[in-house]
């Protein structure tokens, strides 16, 4: 026994040592051992026979000396796709924002074989999930971190990330309020100042509160005015700390957006008092310095794309003051800036293969406003470049539930029949946000249809959890893309993972990291990833490229069968 086991010591002794770099660049010829005389402890066998040859030695490596690999070829020609066409180099930088392209993995380029790290073995059908501004694994991102970390104080600092947008122009956008509050208020500036650029500012800002006469003011009226003004104070501070930085139109925005949600709280918990919130507005119009009232027009500015009937009744019968017009403010109000939106425009989506039809499902009623939030209808044109889309309106005939519910599942099928009859080589695909994604599902396990792309997924309903034993959906057979956000109150990864396993259909998961239910990033998410809300909604329009319609030569009932491929 001691024998036999110091015979083995030094056959692992000798593995150890003789396994160089170049060891298995050369196998030494020795004579072949037959399985019979062949045992545990024979000393005729070499260390080659056990060890895989190294990387360097395996011909179209790509970490070989001299090696032509075709997918390092493949990858230097579109990185060089990317640098000659604006497009491309466009797209590479949006993906690199969302977190999407990164440097090659050089476990990867050796094993191309190698499954996803978030593929699960029970559910073959359900693709890895993608991920849009989030970490690719906390696990990784826990194990990286180390307090050993080298951090060079001396070099030069590493170049900022490539901008998505022309600097120049946003900044001429963001600065749109300042350039018209200088000439609303001209009339206020000392005359030895009219001809210059405009007063300092120490002297614009200097105890513009204090002359406010307080004289008669209610209660009301004097919580509501240091609420706000705490607000506006807090606002000139961010803008005095970003001022100059790089990537400043995208933080404003983040910051306006922020600044723009706590004055609606503040006027909210006085329940938008027309009264209240007219003295106020005309006490800021008359009294704020040129900075504050710069930071006021962008609230205002962003509100009335929000809230138009609110801010429109604020706004129409107290702007009666000498340094502004109503109908200046009004066109003014009425183009809130975006520093990324001329750029996207500019730059749009690739059309899907298949001339795709895209049948959108309301998921309600029609809203009283006429026209449609500006976010969606961003999302829209930028939906309407990648493939045909289909809105289906309906005009509710009752208040109830059930029964609008009802209408929009026939008018929803009498779309997708009219769509399959008109084009009958297109492929039609439903999305839905919200409720609709759930309407589409149910319309996709009675009309045949090619894919579903569910946005912002609830998995709550009235009855419960969706994705239990009896749950209808189960039954779908209808490939399927969900897109949640990772901080939504009505769904989390782990239930749409759960419902992705029991589902027989191929699915396809994207999660948009800190979004809500509506797919929106909060302004602290979009302040530490510089991006805003329409770069989002362009990374989400982009990754339904996922959706690859081909064509199946298995015979069905109509012997042809459409699959969809989530790459």
């Amino acid at each position: 026994m001691i024998g036999d086991r110091m015979e083995k010591d030094g056959l692992i002794r000798t593995l150890l040592t003789s396994s160089g770099p170049h060891s298995s660049a050369s196998i030494p010829s020795s004579p072949s051992i037959s399985p019979g005389r062949s045992h545990a402890g024979s000393s005729g066998l070499t260390s080659s026979s056990f060890r895989r040859p190294c990387p360097s030695s395996r011909p179209g490596s790509p970490r070989a000396p001299g090696s032509t690999s075709a997918f390092s070829d493949s990858f230097m020609e579109s990185k060089a796709r990317c640098l000659s066409d604006p497009h491309a180099r466009f797209a590479s930088v949006l993906r690199l924002a969302s977190g999407q392209e990164s440097e090659p993995d050089i476990v990867m380029l050796d094993h191309p074989y190698a499954r996803p790290w978030n593929w699960r073995p029970e559910a073959s059908h359900a693709r890895p999930r993608k991920m849009l501004f989030m970490a690719r694994s906390f696990r990784h991102s826990r194990c990286s971190s180390s307090y050993d970390e080298h951090i060079d104080v001396d070099g030069e600092p590493s170049p900022p990330p490539p901008l998505l947008y022309d600097l120049t122009k946003a900044q001429q956008v963001m600065s749109e309020c300042e350039r018209h509050v200088v000439f609303a208020r001209l009339d206020q500036i000392k005359p030895e100042l009219r001809h210059d650029k405009k007063p300092s500012s120490e002297e614009e800002n200097e105890d513009w509160e204090e002359k406010i006469s307080k004289i008669g003011w209610t209660e009301a009226q004097v919580a509501l005015f240091a609420k706000v003004v705490q607000i506006l104070d807090a606002d000139r501070l961010g803008r005095l700390a970003l001022r100059d930085s790089h990537n400043e139109p995208v933080t404003r925005r983040a910051l306006v957006d922020k600044t723009s949600a706590k004055f609606r709280q503040a006027l909210a918990r006085v329940n938008w008092d027309s009264k209240l919130t007219q003295w106020l507005h005309s006490i800021l119009l008359q009294h704020l310095s040129l900075s504050y009232l710069t930071a006021y027009l962008d609230i205002l500015q962003t509100l009335k794309s929000k809230i138009p009937t609110l801010i429109d009744k604020m706004v129409s019968l107290s702007s009666t003051h000498r340094g502004a017009s109503v109908e200046a403010l009004n066109l003014l109000l009425k183009r809130p800036w975006d520093p990324a939106v001329p750029s996207l425009n500019h730059h749009k989506p690739r059309k899907l293969d298949g001339s795709v039809i895209i049948v959108q499902v309301p998921n309600g009623p029609p809203s009283s406003i006429p026209q449609a939030p500006r976010r969606i209808r961003f999302f829209n044109a930028q939906l309407q470049h990648m493939a045909k889309t289909v809105p289906v309106m309906i005009t509710p005939e009752s208040n109830e539930a059930s029964a609008v519910l009802e209408q929009i599942l026939s008018e929803v099928r009498a779309r997708v029949i009219e769509c399959k009859s008109q084009y009958p080589n297109s492929p039609v695909v439903l999305l839905g946000w919200g409720i609709g994604a759930v309407i589409a599902c149910h319309v996709s396990m009675l009309e045949t249809v090619t894919a579903n792309i569910c946005l912002g997924y609830p998995m709550t309903g009235a009855s419960g959890k969706r994705g239990e034993a009896d749950d209808p959906l189960l039954d779908c057979r209808t490939p399927t893309l969900f897109v949640i956000g990772e901080k939504a109150a009505n769904v989390s990864i782990d239930d749409v993972e759960d419902l992705r396993v029991h589902l027989r259909a191929e699915t396809g998961l994207v999660v948009v990291g800190g979004a809500d239910s509506h797919l929106r990033l909060s302004c602290q998410k979009r302040h530490l990833e510089g991006v805003t809300q329409s770069m989002v909604d362009r990374c989400i329009v982009a990754l339904l490229k996922l959706l690859h319609v081909i064509h199946s030569s298995a015979n069905t009932q109509e012997n042809q069968s459409l699959g969809v491929t989530l790459r």
